[in-house]
C-alpha cells in the first residue's frame, strides 16, 4: 500500500491506529538512572530517532541525533538541561518530574542521509505533544520571546547593525 504519511486527511483512522500500533522499538530504556551508562554505551556512534515518554500522562517527545551517544549525554546532563528547559517542552518536563517519570526509546537506528526524512515520518505519524516544532530539522513555527525580540533589537542598532556604515551596489539595488 502507498500512501503519502503527510496527508493524514486521506487516512481512515483505523489505518493511522494499525500503523501506530506497529511502531516498535528497536531499544528500550526504563529506570533511567540505573541504565544511564547502558543508554550510552549501546548508542554509542549510532545515528537514529528516538522518544522520550513521560510514563504519568502518556505525552511524549520525538527526537533524531546523528550522533545518539553526545545528544542523550546533554539529555543526562542536568545543568544542560535547566539551562534550556525555557526552550524545550520536553527539557522543561524533565526538569519538573525528574528522570523516574520517563522511558526512553530508541525507535530506529539509520543513516544520517536518510535522519531528518525518517524523524519526519514519526512526527507525522505519531504526532508527539512535545516536540514544539512539527517540522524536523527546522526552526519553523519557533517563537522568540518577546524579552529575545527586545535584546535582538537593541543588540542590532546603529554600531552595532551588521549593515551599518555600508550601501548597497547599484546591482543590488536595481535587484531589490
Amino acid at each position: 500500500m502507498s500512501f503519502n504519511i503527510r496527508n493524514k486527511t486521506t487516512m481512515s483512522v483505523n489505518l493511522q491506529d494499525r500503523l501506530k500500533l506497529n511502531v516498535r522499538a528497536v531499544a528500550v530504556y526504563k529506570d533511567l538512572i540505573h541504565q544511564k551508562k547502558k543508554i550510552f554505551k549501546e548508542n554509542k556512534g549510532r545515528t537514529g530517532i528516538y522518544k522520550w515518554i513521560n510514563i504519568k500522562t502518556g505525552d511524549f517527545y520525538i527526537g533524531s541525533a546523528v550522533d545518539l551517544h553526545k545528544r542523550l549525554v546533554n539529555y543526562f546532563n542536568y545543568k544542560y538541561i535547566v539551562a534550556y528547559k525555557n526552550k524545550s517542552i520536553i527539557y522543561s518536563s524533565i526538569v519538573k518530574n525528574g528522570y523516574e517519570c520517563y522511558n526512553l526509546e530508541i525507535i530506529e537506528y539509520c543513516d544520517k542521509k536518510e535522519l531528518i526524512e525518517r524523524e519526519q515520518y514519526y512526527i507525522d505519524l505519531l504526532n508527539p505533544s512535545y516536540n514544539i516544532l512539527k517540522l524536523a530539522g527546522s526552526s519553523l513555527g519557533f517563537k522568540h520571546s518577546e524579552e529575545t525580540k527586545r535584546k535582538m533589537s537593541v543588540n542590532n542598532t546603529k554600531e552595532k547593525h551588521p549593515f551599518f556604515g555600508k550601501k548597497h551596489n547599484k546591482e543590488s539595488i536595481a535587484l531589490m
